[in-house]
């Protein structure tokens, strides 16, 4: 039997016994068919961002171009908004994002250009913030306002606020000043403080922290002193502190942690990482990669030095873990060739599920090894 011939005995084994074996899956149900009429068309729903029980998301129908839509998942239910970009115009919206109830967005219309506008489901209540920054984007809620990256023509991109009206919506700082920008990103929000990278031009991207006020808006740290970056990212939250990556020329890329002050800002030892990303939270612990020379190990830490060790070595064949997903008390992710792995944070729970099935596919099949592939996975 050639190749391509065991392919398809495997493929069709395993479908086969699927279907006398494993529960029916509930069937998928068109809610509604927006771009109607025509067959070949597709209303291209994405952007989707529940609030309450309304799911927003954004489409295109045959007479309007990509506009903001709602649905509580009936067909009477589905309709879209408001015509921003009026007629086949697309007004484009994006980074949706909740705060009060209310969902805010950027979208063009023909009047403002682009701006930050709001909602709160109906076609009326659905307005440009005309006051706002434009090219705003990553759109953030904390403590009863919305932060974003915003630019004007006198300071650049840097860090704005909003309370949801023109008169409300300011810059919080000019972090490099004049028509420079401080190119704030990653914006995250741990309890009442505000975390994201920038650079005053001096620093290079760095860790900054705002509470919402321009003297309250600084540098957490210069990690990686001068005009060098340490190019902070990853960013992860657990029990009020925020988890990171970072480089300094010292110690390479590792794990920190902040609480947004100096003193507290810190650089999780154990790791010895030439890179290391926070990657998933499970209750109170974080867990992550690093490549220290010679192999690639699954972490964990409890946020303190002492308790950041290493799970297990992965070898060159099982790669590097990735794609991270937790499921109650359990760590699930890829090694290599897709394989999918398990933890519970023990050496001895770390192990593999099931392999790519490719590999199965190609290996020796039986009817034990189908139903012990379809049981993993």
């Amino acid at each position: 039997m050639n190749l391509h011939q065991r392919i398809f005995v495997a493929i069709f084994a395993v479908l086969a016994f699927a279907a006398t074996t494993l529960p029916a899956a509930p069937q998928p149900q068109l809610v509604k068919d927006i771009f109607a009429g025509l067959n070949t068309a597709s209303s291209s729903p994405e952007n989707f961002f529940a609030i309450g029980s309304t799911l927003f998301f954004t489409a295109v129908d045959s007479t309007h171009g990509r506009e903001l839509w709602k649905t509580d998942g009936t067909v009477e239910g589905t309709a879209m908004v408001r015509d921003i970009s009026a007629g086949a115009n697309s007004s484009n919206p994006v980074n949706l994002t909740a705060m009060d109830g209310m969902l805010y967005f950027r979208a063009t219309d023909g009047s403002y250009g682009t701006r930050l506008w709001k909602s709160d489901g109906t076609e009326a209540g659905t307005v440009s913030i005309e006051d706002s920054a434009p090219y705003s984007s990553q759109l953030t809620a904390m403590g009863g306002s919305l932060y974003f990256r915003g630019s004007d023509a006198a300071t650049g991109l840097e860090l704005w606020r909003t309370d949801g009206t023109g008169a409300g919506t300011t810059l919080v700082r000019d972090i490099n000043a004049g028509a420079g920008s401080g190119f704030p990103a990653s914006l995250t929000a741990v309890g009442n403080r505000l975390f994201f990278t920038a650079t005053d031009g001096a620093t290079g991207v760095e860790l900054w922290t705002s509470d919402g006020t321009e003297a309250g808006t600084v540098c957490v740290m210069d990690i990686e002193p001068g005009a060098g970056s340490s190019t902070p990212s990853s960013f992860a939250s657990m029990g009020g502190m925020l988890y990171f990556q970072a480089r300094d020329s010292t110690n390479g890329w590792a794990v920190w942690k902040t609480d947004g002050t100096p003193a507290g800002t810190v650089r999780l030892a154990g790791t010895g990482a030439n890179t290391a990303a926070p990657q998933a939270v499970l209750g109170d612990t974080l867990y992550f990669a690093a490549q220290p020379p010679g192999f690639t190990g699954l972490w964990k830490s409890d946020g303190t030095p002492e308790n950041t060790v290493l799970v297990k070595e992965f070898t060159a064949g099982t790669g590097s873990p990735r794609n991270f997903t937790a499921a109650g008390s359990i760590l699930y992710f890829t090694g290599a060739s897709g394989a999918i792995w398990r933890s519970d944070g023990t050496t001895a729970g770390t192990a593999q599920v099931i392999q790519f099935p490719w590999k199965i596919l190609l290996g020796n099949l039986t009817a034990n090894g189908v139903q012990d592939f379809l049981r993993k996975s």
